[in-house]
């Protein structure tokens, strides 16, 4: 028997949990000898190609499945088609009016619209106070900026003013202004 001297019963207890877990993981996935056929317990025989065993419910039935998932299903039969005379109106609510163009169409944005939409895609990474002033740190596109209070940013926009939480931009081309807050504030 190998004695183990100086193991602190914490230890032992330790090393008895960790034996027992080898042992366990070896019955697990110890090779077992192949059983003996019968009825219940027989090997399965090779499968060849284009057979299928089926094991289950279906099989104990004696049928398969009710379709065949790998073919398309058959067609549905289509509609005929509808006939829209040229004459036809459309109904647009309380006051009957007929309408054959269709829904009325959005305006355009405008330019303000517009110029807004491009500074809000200005991202402001991080702001941070050096030599005296405030620097952001901004990313417009696939293009990095770092700017300083009334720098120009690709030539259209000017940063007004920068604070610790935001950045001012105005775009001059279309004379607008927006705040932009600094990414996960």
């Amino acid at each position: 028997m190998i004695r183990f001297t100086g193991l602190t019963p914490r230890s032992r207890l330790l090393l008895a949990g960790v034996l027992a877990l080898l042992i366990a993981n070896l019955w697990q996935w110890w090779p077992r000898a192949p059983r003996e056929t019968g009825a219940a317990g027989a090997l399965p025989r090779a499968v060849r190609d284009g057979e299928l065993q089926l094991h289950g419910a279906q099989a104990a039935r004696g049928r398969g499945p009710q379709r065949d998932l790998f073919r398309p299903a058959q067609a549905v039969a289509a509609r005929a088609p509808v006939a829209i005379s040229a004459h036809a109106s459309v109904s647009t609510g309380a006051q009957g009016k007929g309408n054959a163009a269709g829904p009325a169409k959005a305006a355009p944005p405008s330019p303000e619209e517009m110029a807004r939409a491009e500074i809000a895609r200005i991202k402001v990474i991080g702001v941070v106070f050096r030599k005296g002033r405030y620097e952001a740190y901004l990313t417009h596109g696939d293009m990095n900026h770092i700017a300083y209070e009334g720098a120009r940013i690709e030539g259209r926009y000017v940063v007004e003013a920068i604070g610790p939480d935001s950045v001012r931009i105005r775009d001059e081309r279309a004379n607008v202004t927006n705040e932009i807050p600094v990414l996960g504030r």
